[in-house]
C-alpha cells in the first residue's frame, strides 16, 4: 500500500429502504450469498 494514503476510514449509514428498494436489496443480497456458499462449499479446505 502507498505510505502517501491516508489511514482508512469507515462510515456506518443506516437506510430505511422502502417497498421496491427493499425488494431489490434482498434479491441481490440473497444471490450473493447462495454465490458465496457455492464457491465455500467447492473450495479446497485451509486446513
Amino acid at each position: 500500500m502507498a505510505k502517501q494514503l491516508p489511514p482508512k476510514s469507515l462510515i456506518v449509514r443506516t437506510v430505511d429502504l422502502q417497498g421496491g428498494q427493499r425488494d431489490l436489496y434482498e434479491i441481490v443480497r440473497t444471490a450473493m450469498q447462495e454465490k458465496v456458499r457455492a464457491r465455500r462449499s467447492t473450495a479446497p479446505s485451509r486446513r
